[in-house]
């Protein structure tokens, strides 16, 4: 929770600089590309909360960490124009789509990373809540700051904004074993319900 509040929340919050730094977008533009993230972000996380018995905790979010940290490297390349094809993308659609990937791997691991705390003291559930949020809320604080102290080593600010997103795109592999430490109390409940049913189709 603490890499993923830095790293996610962090990078997200810096998202318009980068965009007026390294693409020098309007203000139209900037919500134009972030709009797209937002949709595909709440889009997966619905998909994802209604599969996580049928594929655990573990697997949705290091799947998501790995969307997230690889759009975070990406945007660290600072591409400004890319060819598929005929189709010639500038920096903004590159943008875009950039994250559009980060938004579909936050909504991948999202639901999974929140309910596996939850999962850990059922009957506790507030206490979780209000620990997972405080460590994102932490992560989030250090991973901004952090940004900002970086940041003020670079003449061009651009080019420090890529520096940043390859860091916390590598931070952010980092943590993915952390996620196989994690009981996986959905994989085990679904097992046990195979389970039942086949012994109940035996007699």
């Amino acid at each position: 929770n603490f890499a993923f509040g830095a790293c996610i929340w962090g990078f997200f919050s810096f998202v318009p600089y980068y965009a007026v730094v390294q693409y020098n977008m309007s203000t139209i533009q900037i919500g134009a590309a972030l709009t797209p993230r937002s949709l595909a972000g709440i889009a997966m996380s619905a998909i994802c909360s209604l599969l996580l018995m049928r594929l655990g905790y573990r697997v949705p979010m290091i799947v998501g960490m790995l969307l997230v940290s690889l759009s975070l490297g990406l945007l660290s390349l600072g591409w400004s124009q890319a060819s598929m094809g005929p189709l010639l993308l500038d920096g903004f659609w590159l943008l875009t789509l950039f994250l559009v990937l980060s938004g579909l791997g936050q909504g991948t691991a999202a639901p999974a990373a929140n309910n596996a705390s939850i999962d850990l003291v059922p009957g506790q559930a507030a206490a979780i809540s209000g620990l997972r949020g405080m460590f994102r809320n932490i992560g989030s604080i250090m991973g901004i700051s952090s940004t900002v102290l970086v940041l003020s080593f670079f003449e061009v600010k651009a080019a420090g904004m890529r520096a940043i997103y390859l860091a916390m795109a590598l931070v952010l592999l980092l943590a993915v074993p952390l996620a196989l430490m994690i009981p996986d109390m959905a994989r085990e409940r679904r097992g046990l319900e195979l389970f039942r049913e086949h012994a109940v189709r035996l007699g």
